[in-house]
This record gives C-alpha cells, sequence and structure tokens, in this order.
C-alpha cells in the first residue's frame, strides 16, 4: 500500500510539474499539441531550470556569448550570403519545415519565409552549397545547435507563441533591417525591443512572443539556437537532450524539408553571383552547357 501511495504521489507531482511548464507565461499549449507530441517529455526539465538557475530571465547580454563575437565579426559576410539566397532561392515557409508543429504559428502563405543551415545536426547540404562561408562560421560555435535565415516580409505579422525547450536560447543577429526599424519589432513578454544590422539581441524564446513588421521593406535575420549557460547538474542534462536530439522524428522532419527544398537555379544564381558582366555570357553558356544538358536528352 505504501508502495502505491508514493507511485501515486511521484506521477502527480510529475503531472503537476508538466503542467507547470504546458501553460508557462501567457501563451499555454493545448493540451492536444503539448500531450500529443513529445514536448510534454521536456516539461520537468524546463520547470526545474525556471525554479533554481540563477540567471532565469526572458532577455540576456550578447556580449556573454563567445560565439557572438565570432557571429557578430562576419556578420557581413553573412549578409551577403543571406541577400543571395533571399534574391535567388525559392525559400520555405516556416510552416513548410514542420506543419504540425509550424502551422499555427505560420498561418498566412508567404508570411515567415526561412532558409535552414542547420538543425540540431550537421549543417545541410544545400546551405553549404548556397552559403559555404556562412556555414563555416557557425562551425566556429559549437553551442550554435540550430540556425537558419529567417526572412519576414513587409507588413506581416507572426502572432504570439513560445518554443518548447529552456536548454538554448535564441540568438538573432540583423542582416536586413527596413530603415524604419521602429516599426518593425519584437515583442518578447511584454517587452518590445528592435533589430539594428550587425547587432545581436538574445532571449529565452520560451516566453511568448510575437514579430511585427509594418514596413514596406523586408526585414532578414540570422536566427540561431545556442546552449543556455547553466549550473551543475542541468549542464549535463541539456548536453545529453541537445546531443541525442538529432534522432528524433521533429528534428529529422525539419532538415529532410531543408535539404528537398532548392531547385538548380538557386546553385546556378550562386555560380553567377559577383561575376564580372563582361563574364557573364560566357559562365552562363558553360552551366547551360553542363547542368541543363538532362532537359535535352
Amino acid at each position: 500500500m505504501e508502495t502505491t501511495f508514493v507511485i501515486i504521489i511521484f506521477f502527480a507531482i510529475i503531472m503537476i510539474i508538466m503542467e507547470l511548464d504546458r501553460t508557462y507565461s501567457d501563451t499555454p499549449y493545448l493540451p492536444s499539441h503539448y500531450y500529443g507530441s513529445s514536448i510534454y517529455k521536456l516539461g520537468p526539465y524546463n520547470s526545474l531550470v525556471r525554479l533554481f538557475h540563477p540567471y532565469h530571465t526572458h532577455v540576456f547580454d550578447p556580449n556573454n556569448f563567445e560565439e557572438h563575437f565570432t557571429m557578430k565579426n562576419n556578420w557581413k559576410d553573412i549578409q551577403e550570403e543571406a541577400l543571395n539566397v533571399y534574391n535567388n532561392v525559392n525559400l520555405l515557409n516556416m510552416k513548410d519545415l514542420s506543419n504540425n508543429n509550424f502551422k499555427d504559428i505560420d498561418e498566412i502563405q508567404d508570411q515567415w519565409k526561412v532558409f535552414v543551415i542547420k538543425w540540431y545536426d550537421k549543417p545541410v547540404e544545400n546551405a553549404i552549397k548556397l552559403c559555404p562561408r556562412t556555414v563555416d562560421i557557425i562551425k566556429k560555435c559549437p553551442n550554435v545547435r540550430a540556425a537558419m535565415f529567417s526572412i519576414i516580409k513587409p507588413g506581416k505579422y507572426i502572432k504570439p507563441h513560445k518554443g518548447p525547450f529552456t536548454g538554448c536560447l535564441r540568438y538573432h543577429l540583423g542582416l536586413s533591417i527596413p530603415k524604419d526599424k521602429d516599426n518593425c519589432w519584437i515583442m518578447v513578454n511584454g517587452q518590445k525591443y528592435n533589430w539594428t544590422e550587425g547587432e545581436a539581441f538574445v532571449f529565452d524564446d520560451t516566453y511568448t512572443h510575437s514579430v511585427f513588421n509594418n514596413t514596406n521593406e523586408t526585414r532578414i535575420i540570422l536566427f540561431v539556437d545556442i546552449i543556455r549557460p547553466t549550473i551543475f547538474p542541468f549542464n549535463y542534462i541539456t548536453k545529453s537532450i541537445i546531443d541525442n536530439a538529432a534522432t528524433a522524428d521533429f528534428i529529422k522532419e525539419i532538415n529532410n524539408a531543408a535539404e528537398k527544398s532548392i531547385n538548380i537555379d538557386a546553385e546556378i544564381s550562386k555560380k553567377l553571383t559577383n561575376v564580372p558582366k563582361s563574364e557573364i555570357i560566357e559562365k552562363f553558356t558553360n552551366i547551360i552547357n553542363t547542368e541543363y544538358t538532362i532537359y535535352h536528352v
């Protein structure tokens, strides 16, 4: 009887902890989404980090992260490749990466466009081909576990939402920001923040956040998940969770979608980038003869 009572109490405590995680902030997960996916498995970890971690807040100083300096010091290279991708690639919508997980956030077609560089696994092949310098920069940042170019079109809005995992923080590096930047912002935990080109913003995405672009220009940032600094024993738990993330169906789904998203025109456009005008005709002819032969077979 005592053993049964202990078991009941144990599971009751676990359920309370998971409910605290599900309902955390002013945008609670629907029970069907939270318990119907793998998010609930992170509930105990998330709640304990919030309870015991001394640095738990919704916004962080990017200068406290070594990886920030690597990315910031090379932001012009990243910007150049991001603009090349934006101008020449048929980009995915965020929900195209995983309709089950992102459809409620990205409801409107062409609202939130993305190009994945890596997602809790090795860099995707398309990123290696189309933005090799950015990939090399990200490889120098071992605590960066996900990275993509995130594009919000003029007049678009991403409704309030939150992430499922406290083990990583969200890092934004401004790459192409509307001149009227006061009308392009992110709201985190009820506070408004603006992006600046070449500058970073770090926040805990398990707090409710939303994005507004009330301008006539596109906003482009480098969107990164970076391992959250934690105290013992959470640092080991975090590493274990993240190191095994690549095997999760959700992560595989995103990486598969990212790999299948690019057509040959994107790679051709990359080859033509920065080529002097006098050489474009010759370059284009060579590409036609080599890479488009399949259409004449």
